[in-house]
C-alpha cells in the first residue's frame, strides 16, 4: 500500500513538472527531492527490489541516461539472485515459489498462505498465485528489459551499458543494501545482510541468502572478467600499430649527410 502510494504521488509530481516545463529535473534535485518525499522507514527493512523501485522513481523525475544503464544492471542483478533463491528453495526444502507468496502484499499472502503452510489446493489461492507471478514477472524482469529497451533504443549496446562507473555503482548500491540493514538490525556492518528482518522467510533457512549473493558475486566476477579482456585486447592491439608504424618508419629510405654535398653547396 506503501509502494501505490509513492508510485502514485510520484506520477502526480512527474505530471505537474512536465505541465510547468520544468521536466525532467537535474540529478542533484531530483535526488533531493526522492529524499524529501521518501520517509526514511520507506527504505528501512525494506527488499533490494523495493529499493529498485525507488531509482525507478529517480529515473521517472530525471530521465538519466545513467540511471537508465544502472537499473537495466541492477535489474538484472536482482532477477538473477532472486530467481537463484527461488530455485534453491525448490531444490533443498521442496517449496515452490514459496518465498514469492510469503513476501506478497498481505492481502494476498493471508489468502496463499493458511497456518503457515502455503495453500496449493484451492483454487482462490490459485488464482492469487497466478496474480502473485504477473506481478513478479512486472516487477522484476520486465522493469529490467524497460530500462534495457530504454538504453538500445538511443543507440545504446552490452559495451556501453556495462561502463566501469555503472558497473561500480550497483556493486556499491547492492552493499549499501547490506550494510544499512545489517547495521539497524544488529548494530554492525556487513558486506552481505543475513536475517529474518527483510524477507518472511521460515526458521532455519538462512542459507536462502547464499544463492542470491553467490549469482551476484559470480554476474559481477564475469562483466570484470569481460571488461578487463576487452581491455588487454584493445591494449594488444594498440601496441601492435605502434609496432608496424615504427616497422615501416624503419623502412623508409632516409637522407645521408655528405661533406661533398655541403661543400658544393655553398660554392
Amino acid at each position: 500500500l506503501a509502494a501505490f502510494k509513492i508510485s502514485t504521488m510520484m506520477s502526480t509530481i512527474t505530471s505537474a513538472l512536465r505541465n510547468t516545463g520544468l521536466w525532467p529535473l537535474p540529478m542533484p534535485i531530483g535526488i533531493a527531492l526522492l529524499c524529501y518525499l521518501v520517509p526514511p522507514m520507506q527504505w528501512i527493512n525494506r527488499g533490494f527490489t523495493h529499493w529498485f523501485h525507488l531509482v525507478s522513481y529517480l529515473y521517472a523525475l530525471t530521465q538519466s541516461e545513467f540511471i537508465e544503464k544502472f537499473q537495466a544492471l541492477i535489474g538484472t542483478s536482482i532477477c538473477i539472485g532472486w530467481y537463484a533463491a527461488i530455485s534453491y528453495d525448490l531444490y533443498k526444502y521442496g517449496n515452490f515459489f514459496a518465498i514469492l507468496y510469503w513476501n506478497m502484499p498481505s492481502s494476498l499472502t493471508n489468502i496463499m498462505v493458511q497456518d503457515g503452510i502455503v495453500n496449493y489446493e484451492t483454487w482462490e489461492s490459485i488464482g492469487t498465485m497466478v496474480l502473485s507471478h504477473v506481478l513478479d514477472t512486472l516487477a522484476h524482469p520486465l522493469l529490467a528489459y524497460y530500462f534495457w529497451r530504454k538504453h538500445t533504443e538511443k543507440g545504446g549496446t552490452l559495451k556501453s551499458l556495462l561502463s566501469w562507473d555503472v558497473v561500480m555503482a550497483t556493486w556499491l548500491f547492492s552493499r549499501t543494501w547490506s550494510w544499512s540493514h545489517s547495521y539497524y538490525n544488529f548494530g554492525e556492518f556487513h558486506m552481505y545482510y543475513f536475517g529474518y528482518d527483510v524477507y518472511n522467510i521460515t526458521e532455519g533457512t538462512l542459507d536462502l541468502w547464499y544463492p542470491a549473493y553467490t549469482t551476484e558475486s559470480i554476474l559481477y566476477f564475469c562483466i570484470t572478467c569481460w571488461k578487463l579482456s576487452n581491455f588487454w585486447k584493445s591494449s594488444s592491439k594498440g601496441s601492435s600499430k605502434l609496432s608496424e608504424d615504427e616497422s615501416m618508419y624503419d623502412r623508409q629510405p632516409s637522407l645521408r649527410y655528405s661533406e661533398s654535398s655541403v661543400s658544393a653547396s655553398t660554392r
